[in-house]
């Protein structure tokens, strides 16, 4: 856990130790979000795409994946009468 302080501009330093630790470089874009009074800074990769492969893990095609969804779809059409 670290400690900082907000400067008279609005500036925070982030930890060198948690800088390196996350990858964090000059003018790295970070999203910043309110989430039940806490602060979430989550910094944000040059190619967002790239970094977000693999993040889904299937041994199925796309294909089987749009047939199963139309499956789940009929099965809730049919419910609703």
């Amino acid at each position: 856990m670290s400690l900082g302080k907000i400067s008279t501009r609005g500036q925070v330093v982030i930890p060198k130790r948690l800088r390196n630790k996350l990858g964090l470089k000059p003018n790295t874009v970070i999203l910043f979000e309110e989430m039940q009074g806490k602060l979430l800074l989550t910094p944000i990769p040059d190619d967002p795409i790239q970094a977000a492969k693999g993040i889904l893990k299937t041994t199925r095609t796309a294909e089987e994946l749009m047939r199963e969804y139309r499956r789940e779809e009929l099965k809730l059409e049919s419910k609703k009468g």
